[in-house]
């Protein structure tokens, strides 16, 4: 008697509780979870996170439910449980560790809930709940990535007839799981179908139909997919959301050749969207609209159903990631290249995890696309600064006023689209009281954000009165419309200077050398958009349109060359008369150049001798630099950079001649050479390198003229700067010989050039200025007329600071 009563207790108090909790923790997880349905949704919908470290879940609001299931479980155990003589009396104590392993299972502690299941497994292999706890063993040893043991427990289960129909409806989906986790695609599809034949479980039934339909799909057996989602179509118990989504995959299996089907599909999807119910699921059905769309190449139609699933409500992130990429591929399609190129940022933007292949492969698509970007920026800008630099002052005036309209009347529009969306807001939701709530009505004058706009409004129109009556007739305004466009511009470019003339025409370059500059921008910037679409897109009229605009632009002459050579390239593919036009124009005028020895011998690789090769060069030019000779660096680098026009190797010439530039001309010009390689070569190894090398150079340039720390430096120069010309070698020998004779041991002698006509002759190791003096006075009285009269100090960080700014003047004046 005592024994069922307990056993009644433990069930409808404690167990009865702890189940509660732990459907209400499982309710909550079905809510949180999100299926991508634009991958194969997994078979159990548990997201685990491998790095995920819980010593202890108490107090985790996440799993607050599960917690208090777990608490119950155990409470169950050591209170109720009756172990006499090792056998278990209460036949309730199975059930509590069943609760007991589930909960840890939801929180994925997978081995504690392991050996709760093995508990009743071991001591209690006839308990009521055996088939349903080795259920879970088998589904935790799947979490534990042990699939083949959970395989052969779960099939050797199922030989017993007396297997609940519901365990073995939950047994074969967990086999399916265990084969999907080592890539057994054709198992897994045998048992989900078995699993589906049973179909108890109505949510877990849907989500086993889902996947075989995907499954299908992955492999191509498209009517066997259309097979599976039509089944859940016309399943009663579905949930709704799982309907919906049945529907959404038909339309992703549609094919563009059978155009009666999308026909019906089009009017099943507009007839869904109608529906008030599936405002959810709006982002879908406007998808898979513009993909059916898209592949009967209705792109204006595909484009506007792609851009409605963006702006959808609830639009799910995956869903909104792929109408991004699609949006790319069309705008690629129709050469829309730079539109294309700020999709793809938003998929990068907007994505989560930057580390998945696919996530990958739109970086590598995007990093193709933004030098397009890049250049055809630069190109009509610079076209559009040099279009109105060519115009006189009253066509630049008139210009500009067009321009700051457009501008004013931009802004105007903007407020009252906001104007509006404020008020419809507040329309929505009028309070019925004036009070706390004041800021929130519709009232106008109780509303701030209108009221500011209001004001903003007023300003423009009327300027800023005084408070006196009439004051639209007084002597502080005038009410002419002249008066009044006078006012509002003054105040829109006191706000902000684009609505000033004189910004305009006081930013305008005008100098030969700003037009030059400008220029030659804008013709490289042509010259790089031939290349990246011949080369990189196969988009050869793009190319075509480029390189023959830049030939009408009077490019410089080292670009001549390689235009027409790419031309000739291109025509060999597209038109063979304009390719033999472009072959007599190189060979005729540049016979021996490489261009014209790579034509006249097609299918040869471009030959050079071997110390005139290209990587030759480079290395000559190279030990140059390293052995400190950076006047013959530079100008090797210089004439390779001419020699080799067009080469993939001319970046790591540039970059070779910055780094000699700085030795000789210091951080200014090789900041403007850093510049020019980003611009230019902005996805190579050296752009990037300059890219990043000009965030440090704009920081150390602002504290180019500070030598506060020259007082405290305990390594101090005695230095004199000599020209290049004057040769020093006599006064290097004297010098030595007298460090190495007079017991100045810790002292050493040495000469660094300095810029391109300067040199600096150094005497290094002194501790402070007096070990300075008492050296100059020994050397002075002993040594007469050995050191020059105008040797300065200066400390080991200044040394530096001077060579790599060059501001060795500006250190002497302080």
């Amino acid at each position: 008697m005592s024994r069922n009563m307990n056993a009644l207790g433990t069930k409808f108090n404690v167990l009865y509780n702890g189940q509660l909790a732990l459907d209400k923790g499982l309710k909550e997880l079905d809510e949180a979870y999100q299926d991508n349905f634009y991958e194969r949704i997994p078979i159990e919908p548990l997201k685990v996170d491998e790095n995920l470290f819980r010593p202890s879940l108490k107090g985790n609001n996440n799993f607050k439910n599960f917690d208090r299931a777990e608490e119950k479980a155990v409470k169950a155990v050591q209170i109720h449980g009756m172990t006499i003589k090792g056998v278990e009396h209460n036949t309730q104590i199975d059930e509590a560790y069943l609760l007991l392993g589930k909960a840890r299972y939801y929180t994925q502690r997978f081995v504690p809930a392991l050996d709760a299941f093995n508990h009743t497994i071991k001591n209690d292999s006839k308990a009521d709940l055996i088939y349903e706890t080795k259920l879970w063993q088998a589904k935790t040893q799947i979490r534990l990535q042990n699939e083949e043991l959970a395989i052969e427990s779960l099939k050797n289960m199922l030989r017993f007839n007396k297997v609940p129909e519901n365990t073995v409806e939950n047994s074969q989906t967990a086999i399916a799981m265990a084969y999907s986790q080592i890539d057994s695609t054709d198992q897994v599809i045998k048992h989900l179908k078995l699993a589906t034949k049973i179909g108890k479980n109505s949510v877990q039934n849907s989500r086993n139909l889902i996947v075989l339909g995907q499954l299908y799909r992955e492999k191509v057996q498209i009517d066997s997919s259309n097979l599976s989602f039509n089944a859940l179509l016309n399943y009663k118990k579905a949930p709704y959301k799982f309907k919906v989504q049945a529907q959404i995959e038909l339309a992703k299996n549609y094919e563009a050749a059978k155009d009666s089907v999308g026909g019906v599909l089009m009017m099943k999807l507009e007839k869904m969207i109608k529906d008030f119910n599936n405002s959810p699921y709006l982002g879908g059905l406007y998808y898979v609209m513009g993909d059916i769309k898209h592949k009967n190449n209705d792109l204006t139609q595909a484009k506007a159903y792609y851009n409605l699933s963006l702006n959808a409500k609830n639009s799910d992130k995956n869903q909104k990631l792929l109408a991004y990429e699609q949006l790319a591929a069309i705008h690629i399609e129709e050469r829309k290249y730079v539109t294309a190129g700020k999709y793809y940022d938003s998929i990068i933007r907007t994505s989560d995890n930057i580390n998945t292949k696919k996530l990958r492969q739109i970086i590598r698509k995007s990093d193709k696309l933004a030098d397009v970007i890049l250049y055809d920026d630069l190109a009509q800008r610079n076209d559009s600064l040099l279009r109105i630099m060519q115009l006189d002052t009253s066509a630049q005036v008139t210009f500009f006023k067009k321009h700051i309209a457009k501008l004013q009347q931009h802004e105007k529009d903007s407020i009252k689209q906001a104007l509006a969306a404020i008020k419809e807001k507040e329309l929505n939701n009028q309070p019925s009281f004036i009070g706390a709530n004041a800021s929130k009505s519709s009232f106008y004058f109780y509303n701030n954000e209108l009221v500011g706009f209001g004001k903003q409004e007023f300003v423009k129109v009327w300027g800023v009165l005084k408070l006196t009556d009439n004051w639209r007739y007084s002597d502080n305004t005038n009410t002419s419309s002249s008066v009044i466009a006078s006012t509002t511009d003054k105040v829109q470019a006191k706000i902000n200077p684009k609505f000033q003339l004189n910004f305009y025409l006081n930013n305008l370059p005008t100098s030969a050398k700003e037009r030059d500059s400008i220029t030659n921008i804008r013709n490289d910037a042509y010259y790089q958009l031939g290349l990246i679409y011949k080369e990189q897109f196969n988009d050869y009229p793009m190319a075509v349109y480029y390189l023959d605009s830049l030939l009408n632009l009077n490019p410089n002459k080292d670009r001549l060359l390689p235009i027409h050579y790419h031309l000739y390239k291109i025509y060999s593919l597209t038109d063979t008369l304009k390719a033999s036009d472009e072959k007599d124009f190189i060979v005729t005028n540049y016979p021996d150049s490489r261009y014209a020895q790579l034509i006249l011998k097609p299918g040869q690789q471009l030959i050079f001798a071997d110390n005139d090769s290209p990587e030759a060069q480079y290395k000559i030019a190279y030990n140059a630099y390293r052995d400190a000779n950076f006047v013959l660096a530079d100008s090797l680098a210089t004439a390779a950079l001419e020699t080799y026009q067009g080469l993939p190797i001319v970046p790591k010439f540039k970059l070779l001649k910055a780094y000699a530039i700085v030795k000789l001309d210091g951080y200014k010009a090789f900041n403007e050479l850093m510049k020019a390689i980003a611009l230019e070569f902005p996805n190579t190894i050296e752009g990037k390198k300059a890219k990043k090398t000009l965030t440090t150079i704009k920081e150390d340039l602002a504290k180019a003229d500070d030598f506060s720390t020259q007082k405290n430096q305990d390594n101090l120069f005695l230095a004199h700067q000599a020209p290049n010309k004057l040769d020093l070698s006599k006064l290097e020998t004297q010098l030595k010989d007298i460090v190495q004779f007079e017991e100045f041991s810790n002292l050493t002698v040495d000469i660094k050039p300095y810029n391109r006509s300067t040199k600096l002759f150094l005497i290094k190791g002194f501790i402070n200025e007096d070990a300075i003096s008492d050296f100059t006075n020994f050397v002075n009285n002993k040594y007469k007329n050995v050191l020059p009269k105008d040797f300065f100090v200066i400390s080991q960080s200044s040394y530096n600071k001077i060579q790599l700014y060059k501001n060795l003047n500006s250190y002497l004046k302080k």
